[in-house]
């Protein structure tokens, strides 16, 4: 088919799509005689409608003739054997490996008309991104390269499968199979989510379904080739793409893409969660949550961003007969579906699922498929979700199912009015009991805080082993301390301190995680809830998990301003909720909730740490934003009120001392910049131990100086100690504060000329520091100094350009031994 044949199957087809299926074969009659452009047409629209939307599928830009000419050609080591899909970016291959090994693949080949270098850069670079996402259920990238005619090319792993709803619907799978599966494309997005990749276009024709049952989520992340700049060849080649995008830069499918994606705003995680919701609407009621189906523009934009989709119950009593054969074999038989039975199934729970995970603002929507996936958990087994309301017929309605032997037990005995008379009686009994053993638990608790008193960093001078024994026992005995849970939550409060203290985060999130649990079921919305959800905030906070925090100190901080009346309390929560955000690089947001709470501690308790505190939190803040010299008043008014307390804590004026170095290292005040570093590091050595994250992090700071100074030598020691504990106590490869760290040992690498060990880390650095820091913020304009540092040394200079700071400081190369 030629060019201008394909241009008029596309204007056919604009005319077409906004008629009913009905209309449309008289009207094509009417619009050409030409029997190929009309087989093409037909095609095209049977597509739509076995798929019940052409907005699910994107409108080809290269002809069949042009991608079926590839057919036979030899890629690399690959024979191209038939065409799987074509699309506005090239076409996707059946090929297989021609060597020493002979298996099948898939190769995705670019379209020669999408050749610009802006699209080329975007795609060799996903290439590498997607290279890393090794995961179960998605579908990995085996190979790459670039054709003899100079056009890059995938080569994956072949999913020889079917799409996931076409799988749900011919093995007839049940509203719990559904789930199941869907559960675990959850866990495929989440783990694209901590690699920092979004999909952007997730759908049913982008999973696919093995014969042994297993998903597999494919083109993650191919919608970022098309962020190009505005304005650009490539920009005007994608707006001319028509179909079902709403612009060619932002390609999508609008029957799953978010609000946002609508509009054409920044595109997150959040995005991704949407389409979940709506795939997941789809696999429960067999249809779309909108019709938009030859909508114009300003519709699809209106319904989308502003209009609440019917509840999935809701939408399957509205079954349309011609899609009576797709059945739930658990809800009836295939032959005979009961829909309000159905309805019934999907009522509750599932709804509030779909529609939390689809909810028009980012902020209602679950904060990640991973949370989504759980609250599908909880429901399969009958707990309480996180998408409901949790009243008391709610929680009770979950134990009833949870439990319905002992419950239907209990129904018959209460029938008896001799019955309700024992059952009060021993009731009132348990009351007792439960009163004496609340006042033993509580006992225990101040036991444990005695414990935690001689455990203190503080005291025990880096002691820690004898600590830890006392610690071990008493946490194997928890469970024999109480049989009342929220008394044993709070015994676990009380344990999991001690642990975050001496720096056992992994056991102290195990028991805070317990905590919370037991609350979430036995004191919900209440303000010892708020208080757990807070410490296991902060648990995250020292993982480097700070998205996990940030949720959990927003839900503790609205639940206290509901049920906690001492203005001091909430305040804590405002000031550990700012420093989390100053952690993920809000600091706008951080800087007025540290000063509001400020505001309630200065006229609340003036003379007490928690001013001292305050001041210290926004000077940090203002650290990031480069406000060198307000940052060094606050920090310098914070180690008075310090230095002016009774008792002051030993590690937290280390800490102190950390920071106000740091500021003057970028203040170029490097003598006053060295006693201050080298006093935080002696004093976190003597109090914590070797061991300690927070000795690896001032250790790191101190080599950081050194680098700077020329004194490679003592900074090669200092680093070679404190990068082991960074790794062991923060495993996630993406925490910023491991990558800081390793970015530290890059610059060593530069100045002994190990150019190429230094330039993984200090580019993965900057990276993240982009993503979890802001570009504008002091860390990252470091980490381009540290990147124009190695380029410049390496004899780069184009390398290094991009990476130009006016404060940029020198790190001197080590001189070689004699």
């Amino acid at each position: 088919m030629t060019s201008e044949q394909w241009k008029e199957v596309k204007e056919i087809l604009d005319d077409l799509l906004d008629l009913t299926p009905a209309e449309r074969p008289a009207r094509l009659q009417e619009l050409s005689q030409d029997h190929e452009i009309r087989r093409e047409v037909e095609s095209l629209l049977e597509g739509e409608s076995t798929s019940s939307s052409m907005l699910e599928q994107p409108l080809f830009s290269i002809s069949p003739e042009e991608a079926n000419s590839n057919i036979g050609r030899r890629i690399g080591v690959y024979r191209l054997e038939r065409l799987l899909g074509r699309g506005g970016m090239g076409s996707v291959y059946l090929a297989r490996r021609e060597d020493d090994f002979n298996y099948v693949v898939t190769v995705k080949l670019m379209n020669p008309d999408m050749y610009y270098q802006q699209i080329v850069d975007r795609f060799l670079n996903e290439r590498q991104i997607l290279a890393q996402l090794q995961h179960p259920n998605i579908a990995h990238i085996l190979d790459g390269g670039t054709t003899e005619d100079n056009f890059p090319y995938i080569v994956m792993e072949y999913v020889d499968g079917e799409r996931i709803d076409t799988y749900c619907e011919r093995h007839k799978l049940g509203v719990d199979q559904r789930l199941k599966l869907f559960r675990d494309v959850c866990s495929a997005v989440h783990f694209a989510h901590q690699n920092l990749v979004v999909h952007r276009d997730i759908k049913p024709g982008n999973i696919l379904v093995t014969s042994q049952g297993v998903p597999k989520l494919l083109d993650f992340g191919i919608a970022k080739i098309m962020d190009v700049p505005e304005g650009s060849d490539a920009a005007k080649m994608l707006d001319n793409l028509s179909g079902n995008e709403t612009s060619g830069r932002r390609p999508m499918t609008l029957n799953y893409a978010s609000p946002e994606q609508v509009m054409g705003d920044a595109i997150t995680t959040a995005s991704d969660v949407y389409s979940l919701g709506v795939l997941l609407y789809g696999l429960l009621s067999l249809q779309y949550p909108y019709e938009l189906s030859g909508a114009s523009q300003e519709k699809i934009v209106r319904t989308i961003c502003h209009e609440d989709p019917n509840k999935p119950s809701q939408a399957i009593v509205d079954w349309n007969p011609s899609l009576a054969t797709r059945a739930f074999t658990t809800e009836a038989a295939p032959e005979q579906i009961n829909m309000k039975r159905l309805s019934r199934r999907l009522a509750g729970d599932l709804d509030a699922i779909v529609l939390k995970a689809m909810a028009k603002l980012i902020k209602e929507r679950y904060n990640s498929a991973e949370q989504l996936s759980e609250d599908l958990g909880r429901h399969l087994t009958h707990q309480p979700i996180l998408g409901r309301r949790s009243t008391w017929s709610y929680r009770f309605e979950k134990f009833v199912r949870r439990n319905k032997l002992i419950v239907a037990i209990i129904a018959l005995v209460s029938a008896a009015a001799i019955a309700i008379f024992f059952l009060w009686q021993q009731a009132e009994i348990a009351r007792g009991q439960m009163e004496q053993e609340r006042d033993r638990a509580e006992a225990v608790t101040k036991f444990i805080e005695d414990i935690f008193e001689e455990a203190k960093p503080d005291n025990t001078q880096g002691n820690e082993v004898s600590v830890l024994e006392i610690l071990h026992k008493g946490r194997a005995d928890i469970d024999q301390l109480s049989t009342e849970p929220t008394t044993q939550a709070r015994v676990l409060r009380s344990m999991g301190r001690i642990y975050q203290l001496l720096g056992n985060y992994d056991i102290a999130k195990e028991i805070r995680e317990e905590a919370v649990r037991i609350q979430r079921i036995y004191a919900p919305d209440s303000a010892e809830l708020a208080t757990d959800l807070a410490n296991l905030a902060l648990v995250y906070r020292s993982l480097g998990q700070y998205d996990v925090a940030e949720r959990g100190l927003r839900e503790a901080l609205k639940i206290r301003k509901k049920t906690v009346k001492d203005p001091l309390v909430t305040s804590l929560t405002q000031y550990n909720l700012a420093n989390v955000l100053t952690n993920s690089g809000n600091y706008e947001e951080a800087r007025e909730l540290h000063r509001l709470s400020l505001s309630t501690r200065i006229q609340l308790a003036p003379e007490s740490g928690l001013v001292g505190s305050s001041y210290y939190a926004i000077g940090v803040v203002d650290y990031a934003l480069g406000r060198f010299e307000e940052s060094e008043t606050n920090l310098r008014n914070a180690m008075v009120i310090y230095n002016n307390l009774e008792k002051a804590s030993i590690e937290r004026v280390a800490s102190l001392e950390g920071y106000l170095g740091l500021v003057l290292l970028e203040m170029n005040r490097l003598q006053d910049a060295e006693s201050y570093l080298r006093s935080s590091l002696e004093t976190r050595r003597k109090i914590l131990g070797p061991a300690h994250k927070k000795v690896a992090t001032a250790s790191i700071r101190l080599a950081d100086l050194l680098l700077r100074q020329g004194e490679i030598a003592e900074a090669g020691e200092l680093l070679k100690e404190a990068i082991p504990t960074l790794h062991t106590t923060l495993q996630n490869k993406n925490s910023w504060e491991r990558a800081n760290g390793d970015a530290v040992l890059g610059s060593y690498w530069v100045a002994l000329g190990q150019y190429e060990e230094a330039e993984g880390l200090l580019l993965h650095g900057y990276q993240l520091s982009r993503v979890v820091k802001t570009e504008e913020s002091t860390q990252t304009r470091i980490a381009k100094r540290r990147l124009h540092a190695l380029y410049t040394a390496w004899g780069q200079p184009e390398k290094a350009a991009p990476y130009t700071d006016e404060n940029y400081l020198t790190i001197p190369k080590a001189q070689p031994s004699s």
